[in-house]
């Protein structure tokens, strides 16, 4: 009588073989991966075929409600050992930082010991409820997002049947209220901050709405007649100044400049090839635009304590750097730019996005476009 051969069925259907040995015939089914990545199986014996079929359709559904999930693995392994090194090689380093600092400010601190089946929506919810508390509803909603997608992944290779951040909503979070200048104030600001040899970078970013780490990564070959080529970002990335590409596709864009924008860049030009020269360098068309007063990249961090500096001795509002952006806009809506056209400019990736933003503004703007038919209802106003 010859060995009966190992069956296997469909995928994940489990494998069936007659073991001479021990004369019991076995079936084995993948319930899990490891931490490592490698199948988990569970080990089923019959005297007959048939009963062993029987022994893996029952473990199936068992798998299928959770109850084959491998107790030891622990939240935080997880996500210091497979989620994070996932992610680090498919995001860009600035999103890699949220991500780190995430787990280990908000999530460890919450979930240190706890294993991954021990998960459930309550103490989710609970964690992130405090979270709200003790920080802001804005850090429990980061912590919110980055475990519903490292439960998604952990989806995926099988290590929990279901994610249970399905079941929780979003904390709601109050819109902090823009802040923009008066145009009396941006006359103030840019009247005082003309002799500054920063007064270009303040200039382009109240034109265009740059963010501040794409205006600090403009070299000198992305300026092209009239328009500017964004392409980069200047930023830190694990505690290192580095220039990255933008985060999205749309941020990488080009940017109309009026002439008044271009002659201020001119000058700024000629003032940093005088710096330069006393320096003893020459610059060239990979030269960084806006550079500190030792010809090196300017740290943002820096560029934020000149900008407050310059506010205080303008005797302006005080604002963020990020709110010259919202200015920009502003400006630009005021002059009849459409939610697509400014989107376009300011790199969003929906002009929808762009219209919830700043609905407040195109709204302004609409009440003041109201046509009226007063001046045609008494003839003599009309021309001849």
């Amino acid at each position: 009588m010859s060995t009966p051969k190992k069956s296997r069925g469909a995928r994940n259907t489990g494998s069936v073989y007659f073991n001479k040995s021990k004369a019991l015939w076995v079936g084995q089914l993948t319930v899990g991966y490891k931490p490592n990545g490698k199948p988990d199986k569970e080990t089923v014996y019959g005297k007959t075929k048939t009963e062993v079929r029987i022994k893996l359709e029952a473990l199936k559904v068992d798998v299928s409600i959770g109850k084959h999930i491998n107790t030891e693995i622990v939240l935080c392994d997880y996500l210091r050992d497979t989620f994070l090194p996932t992610k680090a090689l498919q995001v860009k380093p600035k999103t890699m930082e949220f991500y780190d600092y995430t787990v280990v400010s908000y999530i460890e601190p919450h979930f240190l010991k706890v294993k991954l089946k021990a998960l459930k929506p309550l103490s989710i919810q609970n964690a992130i409820n405090k979270l709200a508390r003790d920080k802001s509803p804005q850090a429990a909603n980061r912590m919110r997002r980055v475990l519903f997608t490292a439960l998604e992944e952990a989806v995926k290779l099988q290590l929990v049947p279901t994610n249970p951040v399905k079941a929780i909503k979003p904390l709601k979070v109050e819109q902090a209220e823009m802040t923009i200048w008066s145009t009396s104030e941006l006359s103030r600001f840019l009247t005082f901050a003309q002799n500054h040899r920063l007064y270009a970078l303040f200039y382009l970013t109240i034109s265009t709405g740059l963010r501040r780490g794409e205006v600090l990564g403009l070299q000198w070959k992305d300026l092209k007649a009239n328009v500017i080529q964004v392409s980069r970002t200047l930023g830190y990335a694990k505690k290192e100044l580095k220039l990255s590409s933008p985060k999205t596709k749309k941020g990488s864009r080009t940017v109309a400049l009026s002439q008044d924008v271009l002659d201020v860049l001119a000058q700024h030009r000629l003032r940093q090839q005088n710096e330069l020269e006393l320096l003893g360098l020459e610059p060239d068309e990979n030269t960084h635009i806006f550079l500190s007063e030792e010809a090196t990249w300017i740290d943002p961090r820096n560029l934020t304590r000149t900008w407050h500096q310059l506010q205080k001795q303008a005797e302006v509002t005080r604002i963020r750097f990020h709110d010259l952006r919202h200015l920009s806009a502003s400006l630009g809506i005021k002059m009849g730019m459409d939610a697509k056209m400014l989107a376009d400019r300011l790199g969003h990736a929906r002009a929808s996005f762009t219209l919830d933003v700043y609905t407040h503004i195109f709204e302004e703007q609409r009440e003041q476009s109201a046509v009226s038919l007063l001046a045609f209802t008494n003839p003599s106003n009309l021309p001849n």
